[in-house]
């Protein structure tokens, strides 16, 4: 990630598609990255992460950004901590993480 971040510090944008995203694990995961890459600088930074997946079911509960016990497994603790708070059993994604990913 640090190479592409590198790549695109000119424009300050960039684009990312996460395909078959399903119920969004994948493209969250790349806003938790980028996020704790680019840190305070994110601010100036154009980002774009869309997810997609053929099933408009599994796309509407990516958008919720709700997650079982079973997506978050190998999540270490402090990531856990620091990007997810628990609602009613589930892990819910940080507003500004949740912010960052658009689904289609």
């Amino acid at each position: 990630m640090t190479n592409l971040i590198e790549a695109r510090s000119a424009t300050k944008k960039l684009r990312l598609w996460s395909c078959a995203s399903s119920t969004g694990e994948e493209p969250y995961t790349l806003a938790i990255i980028l996020h704790r890459a680019l840190g305070i600088r994110l601010s100036n930074w154009n980002i774009e992460i869309l997810g997609t997946d053929i099933s408009e079911k599994v796309v509407d509960i990516a958008r919720q950004g709700l997650f079982g016990d079973y997506s978050v497994r190998t999540t270490p603790k402090p990531l856990l901590d620091r990007y997810f708070r628990k609602v009613d059993g589930m892990y819910q994604i940080d507003p500004t993480i949740q912010s960052m990913v658009h689904f289609d």
